[in-house]
Order: C-alpha cells, then sequence, then structure tokens
C-alpha cells in the first residue's frame, strides 16, 4: 500500500469472543495493514456508528467502511436484525457484508420462518 493512498476501513461487529481477534490478525499480518479494522460488539453501536447518530453524531459521514463482517450471534440482538437493518438504510444498503457465527445449528430445530424485531421494525426470516 502507497503512503499517500488512503486506508480502507472495515467494520467488525463481534458478540462472541475471540472471533474478532482472528479477523484482526488475518488484516494485520503484513507490515502495512490492509485496512483499518473499528470493532463494535452489539447491533446498536454499529447502526450508530455506520448512520452517525448518538455518540457518533459527529463522525465524518463520507469515511465509510469499505464492508462489515458481522458475527451472528450478537449479545443484544440476533446478527440477522442487524443484517436485516443495515438493508433498509440507504447509506448501508450496498455495503458488502459478511456474516460469521462460531454459533452452532441444532439438528431437531425446526426450519421455519421466525419474526425479527430490531428498534421497532419487524420482519420475518427464513
Amino acid at each position: 500500500m502507497e503512503k499517500n493512498r488512503t486506508k480502507r476501513v472495515a467494520l467488525v461487529v463481534e458478540g462472541v469472543g475471540g472471533l474478532a481477534q482472528v479477523i484482526l490478525d488475518a488484516f494485520m499480518r503484513d507490515e502495512q495493514p490492509v485496512c483499518e479494522v473499528i470493532v463494535k460488539h452489539n447491533g446498536i453501536e454499529a447502526l450508530d456508528y455506520l448512520l452517525c447518530r448518538r455518540a457518533y453524531a459527529g463522525r465524518d459521514l463520507n469515511v465509510r467502511p469499505c464492508m462489515a463482517l458481522i458475527d451472528l450471534a450478537l449479545h443484544d440482538s440476533d446478527g440477522l436484525e442487524l443484517l436485516w437493518a443495515m438493508r433498509h438504510h440507504e447509506q448501508t444498503r450496498l455495503m458488502p457484508l459478511v456474516a460469521f457465527s462460531r454459533q452452532e445449528k441444532k439438528n431437531n430445530a425446526p426450519n421455519r420462518p421466525r419474526p425479527l424485531t430490531l428498534w421497532g421494525l419487524t420482519a420475518t426470516s427464513t
């Protein structure tokens, strides 16, 4: 990476301890990091950061992550809720997303749609 080029930013939203560190290690393994990594630990904080609201109201909206890596096992909500919310905001609709999780699916769990709610919004996931 050239010294005069602007660093790229990636957002990692992680709920299970340790997964973000694996991702950070992959991004930082070279002397020149691939990009700057911003880590948030819940969906509300991640959306506030992305949309420059509440504690991040003064953040430059033009400095956006080039991608978001989202843990599906967040503490405050289901990671799918965050994915859904990001797809419904104009500022984040086209951002590339990568979902990951350490959580295993139970074999006996029924495979049926379940309701998702996030800050007053409701949708059904399949």
